[in-house]
């Protein structure tokens, strides 16, 4: 396999949030998706690195095909069709990255879930770069993730996007009470607001800092309500491994009922890190 030549990516989370509303044009999701097309149109990659909280296997699984075609697997894909391509190279250059970096993986066939297919159809509408994905874990082991992330990143300094989706916070159960309710000040006080800041200030932090504190995220006192399960989250530390010493900078911010949607983006640049009040938004 020929070196790669240096093209340095941004790493990127993105909480994709419900389906329903982060797919319907009338709902502010819809626009702060569709503009980050827009706020990553610098961003020419080769080829993409996805993660999505959905694709949940036993082992870490790298995959590709010849067409990457999104499964219909939520209400709100009816009437959408969204296909791409993959990269058999870039598949390889993956499995031979965490191969390095000592984390076992395997190859296996793509699953491009909502969680996937949510921001590829609102950042890629044409489909023109290609695709690889990479599974979550089962089991929500937080320190393997963020090694994977860790392996994952010298990828972003050769012209692959890592790109991840999934929630810094989601608790299905509150935010279906809130949403049948009609209440979408239901998150205004309480565990998804705290842990969503608490999530902010520690993606900010010096390398160092920000991998204790979030390897050390289920001490905090909302983690358990704000993550009732670990899928949503293990995406969130994929990036944050992978980002390394980057700074990072808020994309978007905001609540569906009580699930953020914050999405952040980690370049290689002299930009003092970020705090909310120097954040970008959309």
């Amino acid at each position: 396999m020929s070196p790669q030549p240096e093209h340095h990516l941004p790493v990127v989370f993105i909480s994709h949030g419900a389906a329903t509303l982060t797919m319907d044009p009338r709902e502010q999701s819809y626009a702060s998706f569709a503009a980050f097309g827009e706020a990553l149109a610098d961003v020419q990659p080769d080829a993409i690195i996805l993660i999505s909280a959905h694709d949940e296997r036993d082992e870490f699984t790298v995959s590709s095909a010849d067409v990457m075609a999104m499964i219909a697997d939520h209400p709100a894909a009816a009437g959408l069709a969204w296909s791409g391509r993959g990269d058999f190279d870039v598949q390889e250059r993956v499995l031979a990255a965490l191969k390095a970096a000592d984390v076992t993986a395997a190859s296996g066939d793509p699953s491009l879930d909502h969680g996937a297919w949510i921001p590829l159809v609102h950042m890629f509408p044409k489909a023109e770069v290609p695709i690889v994905t990479v599974s979550i874990r089962r089991g929500g082991d937080a320190a393997a993730h963020f090694a994977l992330g860790e392996a994952l990143a010298p990828l972003a300094d050769k012209g692959l996007l890592i790109l991840a989706s999934g929630g810094a916070t989601h608790n299905q159960n509150e935010f279906r009470a809130s949403y049948f309710a009609k209440n979408p000040s239901n998150h205004t006080e309480g565990f998804s607001v705290r842990f969503d800041r608490w999530v902010r200030d520690a993606l900010f932090m010096t390398p160092e800092a920000r991998k204790s504190t979030l390897l050390n995220a289920v001490d905090h006192p909302d983690y358990a309500q704000a993550h009732p399960t670990p899928d949503h989250w293990m995406p969130l530390l994929v990036v944050a491994g992978a980002a390394g010493a980057r700074s990072g900078r808020l994309l978007s911010a905001g609540f569906q009922h009580t699930l953020s949607m914050a999405a952040y983006r980690f370049d290689h640049d002299d930009m003092k890190i970020s705090r909310l009040s120097d954040a970008q938004h959309l």
